[in-house]
């Protein structure tokens, strides 16, 4: 194999290597930044144009950032602001896996995450049925430092491999099937131990969009009422019974968790309303939002987020930031119809969508986008949505135009 060959070659396995290693963040992001640098070097020094990522997504996420340096300079703690920069090499990992990874290679991505979350999974079950002691404010954990970081991992691992989650691509296809509705299983367990309310909702979520992205059938109305209809029972059954007040006696942990986002909520649209433009710069939610707290209001400490990725960044990159995400998103969504429409990759691309929608529902309720391990998985995730257009001639297929 030439040098050309053998550095493409391993930037490839140096991503598959970041995947493998989602459990442990250290690892994960110096097998991810191996992996950059490779896929950088290569398409520069080498005038690789075929290693060319995405050029909109390209754009988006570099207006992203550049808008996230903006927001830093004009905080009132600019020093602090800067050094509480998200992470670009997350952010990298998009484009790297539109340039170097072959079709063959996304579904190879989409097993090992769905052997991952079978891994995890069962390792949240084991320590919920034999290792925890019924703390609420320390539930299972597996192989994280919170609770909310493994219900996260595991709903975008577990949403990406439907509707067919199978192992396949690891091993022989009828033992490969077995073995993936296995740990997709698992990995749902997982999930419900950590008692994430927001997660499961989401997982509900997401499952309904995978009804609404199905074949086209003649029950198509039948199918988008009971999808929405399964989004607000849900909703429903994981609100109505922990919300507050009605009892005479201290609130349980459900109600004080509810409580908590109600006011941290209204603080959060306070800052808004303050600071619409810049926001209070990257990472600032903790130094700005004593003085938006009602001054009665007493909680265990000063909180790092607001409890809704949504407000979080609007108050610390302003509502332009959050524009450039949400635009993001819906030009996710645009490219994803493009490729059901056209019937290419649909169990990978229903999957991601799937992902998509469950990630974003339960950012509603937790700051998932600053929680590296879970941007990590979504990020790579998102990415099979955006397939450069000549991804075909390496063994992808490209998005239609």
């Amino acid at each position: 194999m030439d040098p050309a060959g053998r550095s493409l070659h391993a930037a490839r396995w140096l991503t598959l290597g970041a995947v493998i290693a989602a459990a442990s963040i250290t690892l994960m992001e110096l097998m991810l930044a191996l992996a950059v640098l490779t896929w950088l070097g290569r398409m520069v020094l080498a005038r690789r144009r075929d290693l060319l990522p995405d050029a909109e997504l390209t754009i988006i996420l570099g207006v992203l950032m550049a808008w996230s340096i903006v927001s830093a300079l004009g905080a009132a703690h600019r020093d602090q602001a800067l050094a509480g920069l998200p992470s670009g090499l997350l952010l990298l990992a998009a484009p790297l896996a539109t340039a170097v990874l072959t079709r063959g290679e996304r579904e190879l991505v989409r097993a090992l995450m769905l052997l991952e979350a079978g891994l995890i999974g069962l390792w949240g079950v084991v320590e919920f049925a034999f290792l925890w002691d019924g703390n609420l404010l320390a539930r299972v954990r597996g192989p994280y430092s919170h609770h909310m970081t493994l219900a996260g991992v595991l709903l975008v691992l577990v949403l990406q491999a439907f509707p067919r989650p199978t192992l396949s691509p690891l091993v022989d296809k009828p033992w490969g099937r077995r073995l993936g509705r296995m740990a997709a299983l698992l990995g749902m367990g997982g999930l419900a131990a950590t008692l994430t309310r927001s997660a499961i909702l989401g997982l509900v979520c997401g499952l309904a969009t995978l009804a609404l992205t199905g074949p086209a059938s003649g029950r198509r109305p039948a199918r988008v009422l009971g999808a929405v209809l399964i989004a607000v029972v849900a909703g429903l059954l994981v609100t109505i019974p922990w919300l507050p007040g009605g009892t005479a006696g201290p609130p349980t942990a459900a109600q004080a968790s509810v409580t908590d986002r109600l006011e941290l909520w209204r603080a959060g649209v306070a800052m808004v309303r303050d600071r619409p433009w810049l926001g209070v710069g990257p990472d600032g939610v903790r130094r700005a939002v004593s003085g938006y707290l009602d001054p009665g209001y007493r909680r265990g400490g000063i909180p790092a987020h607001l409890h809704s990725a949504w407000l979080t960044l609007a108050a610390e990159g302003g509502l332009p930031l959050l524009a450039l995400v949400l635009f993001l998103y819906g030009r996710s969504l645009a490219r994803a119809r493009r490729l059901l429409a056209a019937g290419l990759e649909n169990d990978l691309v229903r999957g991601a969508l799937a992902a998509l929608a469950g990630f974003l529902v339960m950012g509603c309720f937790e700051d998932n986008f600053d929680d590296s391990e879970v941007f990590f998985v979504h990020v790579m995730t998102l990415a099979a949505l955006w397939q450069r257009r000549g991804a075909g001639a390496r063994g992808g297929s490209g998005v239609p135009t």
